[in-house]
C-alpha cells in the first residue's frame, strides 16, 4: 500500500490473520527443535529465537491455542516447566479436545516425577486422536516405566517401535523394561538394537 494509513490497516489485518500466527509458531518451533537436536551451532540463540517467535505468534493470536502449545514446547526446552504447564492448560482451555496438548502435559509431568498424573492425560490425549504417532505410545511407555509398571511399559513402547522402528529413545526404555522385568535376553537384545 501506498499511503501510511493503508499500509497500518494492511499490518493490522496481518497481523489479525491465523495462518500469519501460525507462521510465527511455525518457526519458534523450528528454533526450538534446533536446540532440542543439536542442529546448529548455537543452541542458546535458538532458544532465545524460539520464545520469541512462540511469544509474537501467541500475542497476535492469543484466542489460538497452537501458540500456547509452542510457547509451553519452548519451556520445556527451558526446564520451566511451572510456565509450561501454564500455557498448556491456557490451550485446554481454548481448545478442551487438543490431543497433543494433554500428550505434552503428561510428558510433562513424567519428566517432574509425577508420572502417576501422566497416564490419564496420556490415555485421554489417545482417546482424542487414537491414529496418534509414536510419541504418544513412547510418553505412556516412559510414564509406566517410572511406575514400576514393567508390562504396560512394554506395551507401549513396542507400539511406539512399531510407528518408529527407529526410535532410539523408545529402545532405551524397552531394554530398561525388560530389565525392570527380570527378562535379561530380551533386555541384552534391545541393547544390542541400540547398538
Amino acid at each position: 500500500p501506498q499511503n501510511r494509513l493503508a499500509r497500518e490497516q494492511y499490518w493490522k489485518a496481518v497481523a489479525a490473520d491465523p495462518a500469519f500466527s501460525r507462521a510465527y509458531a511455525g518457526l519458534a518451533m523450528t528454533h526450538a527443535l534446533d536446540y532440542q537436536q543439536g542442529w546448529g551451532g548455537d543452541g542458546a540463540a535458538s532458544l532465545t529465537r524460539a520464545l520469541e517467535f512462540a511469544e509474537k505468534a501467541r500475542q497476535m493470536t492469543p484466542e489460538m491455542a497452537e501458540a500456547h502449545w509452542v510457547l509451553a514446547f519452548v519451556h520445556v526446552q527451558r526446564r520451566q516447566h511451572d510456565e509450561a504447564l501454564r500455557h498448556l492448560d491456557s490451550a485446554l482451555r481454548l481448545n478442551p479436545s487438543y490431543a497433543d496438548a494433554y500428550a505434552l502435559k503428561g510428558g510433562i509431568y513424567t519428566y517432574i516425577g509425577r508420572p502417576t498424573e501422566s497416564v490419564p492425560l496420556l490415555h485421554t490425549a489417545l482417546r482424542l486422536n487414537p491414529d496418534a504417532g509414536s510419541l504418544y505410545f513412547l510418553l505412556l511407555g516412559r510414564a509406566y516405566y517410572f511406575l514400576g509398571n514393567s508390562e504396560l511399559a512394554r506395551i507401549n513402547l513396542e507400539q511406539t517401535l512399531l510407528r518408529n522402528a527407529e526410535n532410539l529413545e523408545a529402545r532405551i526404555y524397552l531394554a530398561a523394561s525388560h530389565g525392570l522385568a527380570r527378562q535379561r535376553e530380551a533386555a541384552v537384545w534391545q541393547a544390542d538394537e541400540i547398538r
